[in-house]
């Protein structure tokens, strides 16, 4: 009972809301003072460095799995403050940084993962997905090529190295890069997917045919397809009525499933 008090108290008000089973957002009211019986007061709880850090790094992880990412940051920035030794907080806190739009943030805290663990193939891949993120390709081909010395098999990387060689128009390449973790039906489908994010909707509806062409039961890029489809012809019933605007609409504009998304295919569990 004693150590759960003190665990309570290592990480702040957070940790107790946590610990009870509350995961809601943390109340003003909760911190509103109440009367109460004079009591002698108690000594503060402590615990060694190395145990404070464990007990952020542990609430911070379970804060992040849940998509508490404001939260999660402050544990394991709190974890540093325990420890500042602690290996793996810069890493996580970048993914977080970026997650929540801070980009100078996560910037710095990449940089320090990489002086931490220089050869780490599953941080350097995440380095190269910031950069992606930022519209730089090149810088990002470079951080994924990096990835792929370290750990040839790294399916992530090749998926990402696939998509930056895409929008840097090097279609014959991008193919490649995929097909090295998923099937050449899947590679196109891809590839398609980095044409309709480059504004080509034309040519990736012809790369999204041609997958299925291939592979019928491929349910995503289906589903990008009918999506495509769907606002083509939106757009083209708009123009029609707004040049002739009694004209009537007999039939109705086909609609994509509602789980249909524009995203890439990552190679299968287990392959």
């Amino acid at each position: 009972m004693a150590r759960a008090k003190t665990l309570t108290l290592v990480c702040g008000l957070g940790v107790g809301l946590f610990l009870s089973g509350c995961a809601a957002p943390f109340s003003k009211e909760l911190l509103v003072a109440k009367p109460v019986a004079p009591a002698k007061p108690a000594a503060p709880a402590t615990l060694p460095a190395k145990d404070g850090a464990e007990a952020c790094l542990a609430l911070a992880t379970s804060l992040a799995t849940n998509g508490h990412d404001a939260d999660a940051i402050a544990q394991f920035e709190r974890a540093r403050q325990y420890d500042s030794k602690v290996r793996g907080v810069a890493h996580r806190l970048a993914i977080l940084y970026d997650r929540t739009g801070n980009a100078k943030r996560a910037a710095a805290e990449f940089q320090l993962a990489l002086k931490e663990d220089p050869k780490n193939p599953d941080l350097i891949n995440d380095v190269g997905f910031y950069y992606y993120n930022r519209g730089r390709w090149a810088e990002a081909e470079q951080y994924f090529r990096q990835t792929l010395q370290l750990k040839p098999e790294h399916k992530k990387a090749w998926i990402n190295l696939g998509l930056a060689l895409g929008q840097q128009e090097r279609y014959h390449e991008s193919l490649d890069a995929f097909g090295k973790v998923v099937s050449p039906a899947e590679a196109k489908a891809n590839l398609a997917f980095v044409l309709m994010t480059r504004g080509q909707p034309d040519q990736a509806k012809t790369l999204y045919r041609q997958a299925l062409d291939a592979e019928p039961d491929m349910t995503l890029a289906r589903g990008a397809l009918q999506k495509l489809e769907a606002k083509k012809a939106t757009s083209e019933n708009a123009a029609t009525s707004s040049r002739t605007p009694t004209a009537k609409v007999t039939e109705a504009t086909p609609a994509a499933p509602a789980e249909a998304e524009l995203i890439p295919i990552w190679p299968r569990a287990g392959s």
